[in-house]
């Protein structure tokens, strides 16, 4: 972690993250297999490096646990307080639990994430980047579906006014990082289905 961290925040972090490891025991990511705690500490330590407030790197390593580990959430308000507990739920997406189209559901999250605090918008942007780095394994209409979604979300997440901080300028930074690999993905998508269709030209001969 950062240096501007004191022993005990460094503490409190390290707290969150074995927290979200108990929370998401067992589960796995869906295109890789890996344990799926390790996205949200990756995110948290993403968060850390950015030299942001504790509550923040504590509510990325917990992003996850409200909307996958529901029976857990009520903990994180025993054990890390209200600020971290509403952090979270500003993470969570809104339309959970709605029976309403795939579209539908993520202009509802969309519309949630646009009014959200700063360091919520940091937090998601870094989340969906480091989603996006792991599609390699994805079917290639839902990369390119995701891939879409994410350029939208950029825009909700780009509502937050410019206050000069270093951390808004970082902010900044991370949505180009995010569209950055859209265009990867959308490009790779492209020439993986010419490469396809190539290939079934040649079949027909």
């Amino acid at each position: 972690m950062s240096s501007a961290y004191e022993s005990f925040d460094i503490w409190r972090v390290e707290m969150s993250r074995l927290f979200a490891k108990l929370a998401h025991h067992g589960q796995t990511r869906k295109w890789t297999g890996t344990p799926f705690s390790d996205h949200p500490i990756r995110v948290s330590k993403e968060v850390a490096m950015m030299s942001m407030r504790v509550e923040a790197v504590q509510a990325a390593a917990l992003h996850d646990v409200k909307e996958d580990s529901p029976k857990f959430f009520p903990l994180i308000h025993e054990e890390f307080g209200g600020e971290v507990s509403d952090l979270v739920s500003w993470l969570t997406r809104s339309s959970k639990g709605s029976k309403e189209p795939r579209a539908r559901r993520k202009e509802m999250d969309r519309n949630h994430l646009a009014i959200a605090p700063l360091e919520v918008k940091v937090i998601k942007a870094l989340d969906r980047l480091d989603n996006l780095r792991e599609m390699g394994d994805a079917p290639e209409d839902f990369r390119f579906m995701y891939a879409e979604e994410s350029r939208l979300l950029v825009e909700a997440l780009n509502t937050a006014t410019p206050d000069g901080s270093p951390i808004y300028a970082r902010f900044q930074k991370i949505l180009k990082m995010v569209l950055d690999e859209c265009n990867r993905i959308t490009l790779y998508s492209a020439l993986e289905g010419a490469e396809n269709s190539d290939n079934q030209t040649s079949l027909l001969g």
